[in-house]
């Protein structure tokens, strides 16, 4: 079965596509990348400096683990994330 018959993972991808219209970067799980040119592999966390980039980010509750620490300490001072679904979460470090 393919992520786009799953209710959760579209839900995702339309949240990480309305991120890019702010972020010059959005973090996503592999299985998004080449839908939009700003979506980036998760692991490009750790060779992003914040400071530098609009960075927003679409990834798994479970593999929020993946994104570089600064990326997740920016988060959580500046609180700009929201649930994308039960499944999803949806941040921006900027």
């Amino acid at each position: 079965m393919s992520w786009k018959n799953d209710a959760f993972w579209v839900a995702a991808r339309d949240a990480a596509l309305a991120a890019a219209t702010e972020a010059d970067v959005v973090l996503v799980p592999s299985e998004f990348l080449g839908e939009h040119r700003a979506f980036a592999p998760i692991e490009f966390a750790w060779g992003l400096d914040p400071a530098q980039h609009r960075v927003a980010w679409c990834c798994s509750k479970d593999d929020a683990h993946r994104l570089a620490p600064w990326v997740l300490e920016r988060e959580q001072r500046q609180a700009q994330h929201r649930w994308a679904n039960e499944v999803f979460v949806l941040g921006a470090a900027f």
